[in-house]
């Protein structure tokens, strides 16, 4: 499981306090579907994820860590 399906996963459980069913209503998809995917047995595909992001209206580029570069490397 990616850490961004991770971190979807504990937003919907802990912060959005949304029902399962809802966000897959919302989502467009069946509630097994979700479950399937939520746990992992279900590969999430980038439509998936970006329908699950917008159910629960939230940026889908919240989940994704920002790498961060100070500074630039350069070889002579």
């Amino acid at each position: 499981m990616s850490k961004a399906q991770d971190n979807l996963m504990e937003f919907i459980d802990k912060q959005a306090k949304l029902s399962h069913k809802l966000v897959a209503i919302n989502a467009g998809m069946t509630e097994s579907k979700l479950s399937r995917i939520l746990a992992g047995s279900r590969r999430m595909t980038l439509d998936d994820y970006e329908s699950i992001c917008n159910a629960v209206a939230v940026d889908p580029g919240r989940f994704f860590e920002k790498k961060r570069s100070d500074s630039i490397e350069t070889t002579n």
